[in-house]
């Protein structure tokens, strides 16, 4: 069995199928446009993985100056989580952003307000619908910023935003547990 955890959350896979989740549809040069600061072998090795891995698949070829330039779009059935794995695809995640928290701070001399580091942690009080309503205007904004291709004066930021229920508040949860 294939470790999808593994295969979707390595960074340069996850910056992939963002780009391809939010245009439907790209080719390598496409995304090589949007990922300037990643090599186009890199990309092309990256690629290689999702669709060895299913996570890709062509969607349309076409003859461009002597050759054919592929368009991949995602397989959501393979990298939809079931329900039965969403704790380890949960925990996995975490520990990645954990790593990628004591990779910056192995280096010597980091400057967390020069690197504009933050963190932040709210509770809101929200019906269901104000919350889907709070969680489609996050993602309106972030996909705002998203797009922007690489350049010069810009570098890459991981803005990690996790939802979780506040303990004790929890919907669900077996008979058991509830007259517990």
């Amino acid at each position: 069995m294939k470790d999808m955890e593994k295969i979707i959350f390595h960074p340069i896979r996850m910056r992939i199928i963002q780009m391809i989740a939010q245009s439907r549809t790209a080719t390598v040069a496409a995304l090589a446009e949007g990922l300037a600061d990643i090599p186009r072998s890199t990309i092309y090795h990256h690629m290689g993985i999702l669709c060895e891995n299913q996570i890709l698949h062509v969607v349309r070829e076409q003859k461009v100056r002597g050759t054919y330039e592929k368009e991949y779009g995602l397989n959501y059935d393979e990298i939809a989580v079931p329900a039965e794995n969403t704790e380890r695809a949960v925990t996995n995640l975490l520990l990645k952003l954990y790593a990628g928290f004591s990779s910056y701070f192995s280096v010597p001399n980091q400057d967390p307000v020069r690197d504009q580091l933050f963190l932040s942690v709210n509770t809101l009080m929200l019906a269901d619908e104000e919350f889907e309503d709070c969680r489609r205007e996050l993602f309106d904004v972030i996909q705002t910023y998203m797009n922007r291709p690489a350049a010069e004066n810009r570098r890459p930021r991981l803005l990690s935003v996790v939802s979780a229920p506040c303990a004790g508040e929890q919907k669900g949860g077996s008979e058991k547990e509830e007259k517990a």
